[in-house]
């Protein structure tokens, strides 16, 4: 944990020479809103990093690169997944390490009024124990729309995980399909301020079970500290667990231009 407190702390304190992660709703381009993929991909040239720490210690880091101004590559590490030991028994976040691809258009790209799309793949490269050999690959699509200071996201995704039991058994879960969205609302009176809302779906491994997929609610705030840096304050509730099991977390935003 010290070293995801080192990097929050110096993407906050060090300040790139050129950069402009600014949309013309005033917010930074990111390809998510709290949990769910938006489709906003990152300029050519661009490099997005975010690195968030919750009330648990559990951290995270993630790094995307604009390629062309039409993809984006990605690479990731985040505790969303679930495992537990027996149904019931509570829940334990499970590291993973993630990679991802997205092609997309911008807003007004064939028509006017048409919406940014994303297609995008993601698919998990490492996972920790006792899961080292789980995997999980998702499939989303998502249209994207500035309405004035309101920001519309909605999609769905296509999610297969797997494992191996302790016997050598192969336990999967079959590509499922599920809907996604998300909100974002920056005040006129705060410009500086956007206030976030989303729905998602992640991965739950049960031991002796197939995998399955639970919903995640999330709500927060993003305040764009510099024009380069943003600081989110959220919070994330889950389908199987209680009011007072919801996830508080820190995240912080930068971005990079090197070739504008």
């Amino acid at each position: 944990m010290r070293h995801v407190l080192s990097l929050v702390l110096g993407l906050v304190a060090t300040s790139p020479a050129q950069a402009e992660p600014i949309t013309a709703a005033g917010s930074p381009k990111l390809g998510r809103v709290i949990t769910a993929p938006s489709a906003w991909l990152a300029e050519e040239g661009d490099v997005m990093t975010t690195a968030q720490l919750d009330h648990r210690l559990d951290g995270g880091l993630g790094i995307a690169a604009g390629l062309g101004g039409i993809a984006e590559l990605s690479l990731d590490t985040n505790t969303d997944p679930r495992f537990c030991m027996a149904c019931g028994d509570t829940e334990e976040p499970r590291w993973f390490g993630r990679a991802g691809f997205r092609v997309g258009w911008r807003e007004d790209t064939w028509l006017p009024g048409m919406p940014a799309l994303v297609l995008g793949f993601r698919k998990t490269f490492a996972s920790s124990a006792p899961l080292d050999d789980a995997r999980i690959s998702e499939v989303h699509l998502v249209a994207s729309r500035s309405l004035g200071p309101v920001r519309l996201h909605a999609g769905a995704t296509l999610t297969a995980a797997g494992y191996t039991e302790a016997t050598g058994a192969l336990v999967e879960l079959a590509p499922t399909v599920r809907p996604l969205g998300g909100l974002e609302w920056t005040p006129p009176a705060y410009p500086r301020t956007t206030l976030l809302g989303d729905l998602a779906w992640v991965a739950r491994f049960d031991d002796g079970a197939p995998p399955a997929l639970e919903w995640v609610a999330g709500w927060g705030v993003r305040y764009q500290a510099l024009r380069w840096s943003s600081v989110e304050l959220l919070v994330r509730h889950r389908e199987d667990e209680g009011l007072g099991d919801s996830t508080v977390m820190i995240r912080v935003n930068a971005a990079l231009h090197r070739y504008r």
